[in-house]
């Protein structure tokens, strides 16, 4: 009787402890949706600052964190912002189900169908799929942020899967360090950031701030004409009469990645300028190239398609360089002598050996 009082009280917590979670899941959720902060995030922050003002979370480096605080910065927390985004079967083959990864290799495709698309163009739900990917972790990234009081978050790591239309989804994670600056007036704006530690002293030592990180992305899809399949995979016929008989740019391929780039260039430039930036350093490209093969009248054709993705931080004048400071020694780990010239000397290179005498050297 014991045993199963045990096993109906375990089973009741169990419903109980499940009932909690679907509970708590449907806030999530809800969250989510509307676009708040979620509630685990917000346990976790509220945690951290019952800790005190002394305690931080933070992702960079020890150099980082030390250079942060010589410059007066105050380093309050990791910041984290994710989202796994699905994309329609119609989007991602068009007119084609006969969609099916090659065995041998992850980025080529072989179609039953015929071609995705009639002609080549952009693949434009999967482009807007893969910018609102990226952009709707770096707003939740923005809530913690915020939540936390601060003016920006630097050094944000980002992490994106490979696009994989056997799949159809997409993930991407973005983390980084809220910080505060002294003095700074944010307006209730908080700035991100790619930078590091070093990078970003170095900008605002020159009297620069980051607006945001901006994010450009195509998705291009090159149909293959025959004159290219003549070229890349030639039939005994088209060897014959040279149409494949010596080395030769693709241009329909080459054409195509151009495109790609103007068109996710083009978004870049669009979400720098939307903040009123200067411009935008610390760019980061990323071109993937996948390949559907597919027949049309017996004869073996194969469409590129151009995934060009861009990342940078735009950033904006806000005032005259801070005063850097010079640094008190200068210690050089290569031969040569020191003069007596300038303010800390000038190295002379020579032969290898100790940069100083023993008459630098007061005889206390």
């Amino acid at each position: 009787m014991e045993f199963f009082k045990k096993f109906v009280d375990k089973f009741q917590e169990n419903r109980r402890k499940d009932k909690e979670l679907d509970a708590q899941n449907a806030i999530a959720v809800e969250a989510l949706t509307k676009g708040d902060l979620l509630p685990r995030a917000k346990e976790r922050i509220d945690r951290e600052k019952a800790l005190g003002n002394k305690f931080f979370s933070s992702d960079l480096s020890v150099g980082e964190y030390l250079l942060c605080r010589e410059s007066g910065f105050e380093t309050i927390g990791q910041v984290m912002g994710s989202c796994f985004y699905n994309i329609s079967l119609l989007a991602c083959v068009g007119r084609t189900f006969g969609l099916k990864q090659s065995e041998y290799s992850a980025d080529k495709y072989l179609s039953t169908g015929g071609s995705l698309r009639p002609k080549s163009g952009e693949l434009v739900e999967i482009t807007d799929a893969q910018l609102k990917s990226r952009r709707l972790p770096v707003d939740r990234l923005l809530l913690e942020a915020h939540a936390m009081g601060a003016h920006g978050v630097i050094g944000v790591r980002v992490k994106a899967s490979h696009f994989s239309f056997q799949h159809r989804m997409t993930e991407f994670t973005a983390i980084g360090t809220a910080i505060r600056i002294p003095g700074y007036q944010s307006n209730g704006r908080v700035f991100t950031s790619d930078l590091n530690g070093q990078e970003f002293w170095q900008l605002y030592q020159a009297g620069y701030l980051p607006r945001e990180l901006a994010f450009g992305v195509c998705s291009y899809y090159v149909k293959c004409d025959p004159e290219t399949r003549q070229i890349i995979d030639p039939t005994l016929i088209d060897f014959m009469k040279g149409r494949s008989s010596q080395n030769q740019e693709i241009i329909l391929f080459t054409q195509g990645i151009y495109e790609a780039r103007n068109w996710a260039m083009k978004r870049l430039s669009s979400d720098a300028v939307a903040v009123k930036a200067d411009g935008i350093v610390s760019m980061d490209v990323d071109c993937t190239i996948q390949t559907v093969e597919y027949m049309n009248f017996n004869k073996t054709f194969h469409d590129p398609i151009f995934h060009f993705i861009a990342t940078g931080t735009s950033i904006a004048k806000v005032g005259e360089p801070a005063p850097i400071k010079k640094p008190k020694m200068c210690m050089m780990l290569r031969g040569g002598t020191w003069t007596d010239t300038g303010s800390y000397g000038d190295f002379i290179p020579g032969s290898i050996g100790s940069s100083f005498n023993d008459d630098d050297f007061d005889d206390e």
